[in-house]
């Protein structure tokens, strides 16, 4: 396993893991688009390969944020902040 987690093997060409994890986040804009992406996930779950299985948790750690102008303000005013440290 390497230093991203990636693991890979040599010699035989169907070797699968007894268990695998995979942790990742989703950034929506609204709550529907967050609901159909986990909806959209889990259906992919209901195809699996046989003598396999596949679960998902999701856990909601931050909300959807829709696009505002005070949160372009705030991307502007960030980004501007970086391009004048990089051109010092």
């Amino acid at each position: 396993v390497d230093f991203n987690g990636t693991a890979t093997a040599a010699g035989k060409v169907n070797i699968v893991a007894a268990d695998a994890r995979a942790l990742g986040d989703i950034r929506a804009l609204t709550p529907e688009q967050l609901e159909r992406t986990k909806q959209k996930m889990r259906a992919i779950l209901t195809d699996n390969l046989p003598q396999t299985s596949a679960e998902i948790q999701f856990s909601d750690l931050m909300p959807p944020m829709a696009p505002t102008p005070r949160n372009a303000a705030l991307h502007a005013h960030r980004v501007h902040r970086v391009h004048k440290v990089r051109h010092v």
